[in-house]
C-alpha cells in the first residue's frame, strides 16, 4: 500500500531547527514499519533538503523557504502556494504508485487531497487537528474550501471530539469519522541533566516555575500569560514563567510583551529544545500552562498530563477532557489574564503526588497509544480502498 500525506510543515530534524518531532512524522515512520510505502508532500524551510528520505519516509518539498501557514498571507499568494503544492503533489502521483492522499488539516492538505482524488480516481482521508476547523469554518475566506474538503472525503481523522462537534454545529456532513489522540513521547532526564537545565536557565531549587510551551502566534494565548506575572510575582516573588522553544515570526510580539511587562528577569526563554531537553523543562516546572485561544488536544498538553504536572488550560477543544476542575488542575477562560493570575496562585501549594495520580488515572481512561492508532490508520486505509 501507497500513502502520500500532505503536510504544511515537516521536520528536518536538525538542532536549532523550529520543530524536531511531529505526530506526522511519527505517524510515517511507524506506518512504515509495517510494510507501508510512505510519500510527504509538505512546503520547504531553510535548512531542509528538497528530497530526502527519513526513516523510510520519502519526502518531496516544494517552493524555496515556503511560508509555513499560508493563512497569514494574502489571498493571491495563498492561491500560488495552493497551486505550488498541488503540482508537487501531482508530480509524485505522476512518478509513483499512490493508493491513498491522507491530507492533514482541512485546508491546505485537505483541499490538494481533493483535487488529487478526483484527477487519479482514488480515495482520501482529512486529518482534522485544530484550528483548520474552528477558525477555518468561521473565515469567510476559508470556509467553502473546509467544508469542501471535510464533505467529500471518504473519512474523516480528528485529534479530539470538539472539532467533530464544532464541525456539526456549522451543518457540515461527514461520512465516516475516527477521533484519536497522540500518544505522549516519554522521556526520563536524569537528575543530573535537569539540574545541569536549571543552572542554565537560571531557576532556583524553591522556585514557581510556570511553563508555556508554544508561541509562535497569537492563537498560541501567550501574551496573557506574560501578562499575568506581574502580579503573580507580587504574590510569590520567586515565580518564573518559563518559555520552551522559539517563537519564530512571532518572536518581535513575545520580547515587545515582555518589555511592557517588566517582568522580564522572571521570564526565561530556553530557545529550541530537543527532546530530551524538553522534558527537563517539564520536570522542572512546578506548573504547566496552555493558554491557547483556539485548539483540539495537544501533544504538549498530554506529555504535561504524563508529566504528572498540575495544569492550566483554557476552556477550548477538548481540554476539559484531559483537565479536571480542582483535581489535576484548573480549566480557564481563553484570553483572562486575571483567570490565569487566580489559578497559578491557587495551585502553587498543590500536592503533587495527588495530582499526579490523578493524571495517571485520566490517561488510563483513553490510553493516547501509536500502536492502536497506526493499526486503525492501516484498516481505514484498506476499508477506503475497498469501497472505492
Amino acid at each position: 500500500m501507497n500513502v502520500l500525506f500532505l503536510s504544511s510543515s515537516y521536520p528536518i530534524f536538525k538542532k536549532g531547527h523550529w520543530q524536531n518531532w511531529s505526530p506526522r512524522h511519527e505517524t510515517a515512520k511507524r506506518l512504515v514499519k509495517q510494510g507501508v510505502t510512505v510519500f510527504v508532500v509538505a512546503p520547504h524551510t531553510e535548512g531542509a533538503a528538497f528530497e530526502e528520505t527519513i526513516d523510510g519516509v520519502k519526502i518531496f518539498r516544494f517552493g524555496k523557504n515556503a511560508q509555513l501557514d499560508f493563512r497569514k498571507i494574502s489571498p493571491i499568494r495563498a492561491a500560488g502556494y495552493l497551486y505550488q503544492y498541488y503540482s508537487k503533489a501531482k508530480e509524485v502521483c505522476e512518478k509513483n504508485r499512490v493508493d491513498i492522499v491522507h491530507g492533514f488539516w482541512a485546508i491546505p492538505g485537505g483541499t490538494v487531497a481533493k483535487r488529487l482524488s478526483r484527477k487519479y480516481k482514488i480515495p482520501f482521508v482529512v486529518e482534522l487537528l485544530g484550528s483548520d476547523v474552528f477558525l477555518g469554518l468561521q473565515n469567510i475566506a476559508t470556509k467553502h474550501f473546509v467544508k469542501s474538503a471535510i464533505e467529500n472525503a471518504d473519512y474523516i481523522f480528528a485529534d479530539g471530539y470538539s472539532l467533530i462537534d464544532f464541525a456539526k454545529e456549522k451543518k457540515v456532513k461527514m461520512k465516516k469519522v475516527f477521533v484519536h489522540f497522540y500518544e505522549p513521547e516519554i522521556h526520563k532526564p536524569s537528575s543530573k541533566k535537569i539540574l545541569q537545565m536549571k543552572k542554565k536557565w537560571k531557576i532556583g531549587k524553591n522556585d514557581l516555575v510556570i511553563m508555556v510551551s508554544r508561541f509562535k502566534g497569537k492563537i498560541y494565548g501567550a501574551e496573557y500569560a506574560i501578562r499575568a506575572m506581574p502580579k503573580i510575582i507580587k504574590k510569590s516573588p520567586n515565580a518564573k514563567l518559563l518559555l520552551v522553544g522559539k517563537a519564530g515570526d512571532y518572536e518581535n510580539v513575545i520580547e515587545e510583551e515582555i518589555k511592557k511587562s517588566g517582568a522580564g528577569k522572571n521570564i526565561v526563554k530556553t530557545g529550541f529544545l530537543d527532546k530530551p531537553e524538553y522534558w527537563c523543562a517539564l520536570k522542572t516546572s512546578s506548573i504547566y500552562l496552555s493558554p491557547s485561544l483556539s485548539d483540539s488536544t495537544s501533544v504538549a498538553l498530554l506529555e504535561a498530563v504524563a508529566a504528572k504536572k498540575p495544569i492550566i488550560a483554557t476552556n477550548i477543544g477538548d481540554n476539559a477532557h484531559w483537565v479536571k476542575n480542582n483535581v489535576n488542575g484548573k480549566i480557564i477562560p481563553a484570553a483572562d489574564t486575571k483567570a490565569i493570575i487566580n489559578a497559578v496562585l491557587e495551585l502553587k501549594d498543590s500536592d503533587l503526588k495527588k495530582i499526579g495520580m490523578a493524571n495517571k488515572k485520566i490517561l488510563e481512561k483513553e490510553p493516547c497509544t501509536w500502536k492502536g492508532i497506526i493499526e486503525k490508520y492501516i484498516e481505514i486505509y484498506e476499508t477506503c480502498l475497498k469501497e472505492k
